[in-house]
């Protein structure tokens, strides 16, 4: 009897003793698995957000460079149509440069 009952005892302290070893080998598994799965999303979230802030801000600064570029042609425009008006009406291209504020060369090539 001794030893049966030497034997149950032994057998449930083994039993508990690999519940403990298994729950605990699970658990840092699952940790591990988490955290590793954790980063990844994270990371994949973090690309995505960093994307969608680049191309808005690249996009903000595109246009912001062609209105500003489009204001310079537009000026430019205007003042080599005023250039012309001052050019038909008899005025000296030189002066014509000081009041428009354009280079004697582009008037040169207009006229």
């Amino acid at each position: 009897r001794g030893m049966e009952r030497g034997m149950q005892e032994g057998m449930e302290r083994g039993r508990a003793e690999g519940r403990a070893e298994g729950r605990a080998e699970g658990r840092a598994e699952g940790r591990a698995e988490g955290r590793a799965e954790g980063m990844e999303k994270g990371l994949q979230k973090g690309r995505a957000e960093g994307m969608e802030k680049g191309l808005q801000q690249g996009m903000e600064k595109g246009m912001q460079e062609g209105m500003e570029r489009g204001r310079a042609e537009g000026e430019h425009n205007k003042a080599m149509s005023i250039a012309r008006q001052l050019k038909l009406a008899g005025m000296p291209i030189e002066q014509i440069a000081s009041i428009t504020g354009l280079q004697l060369d582009d008037l040169k090539e207009l006229f």
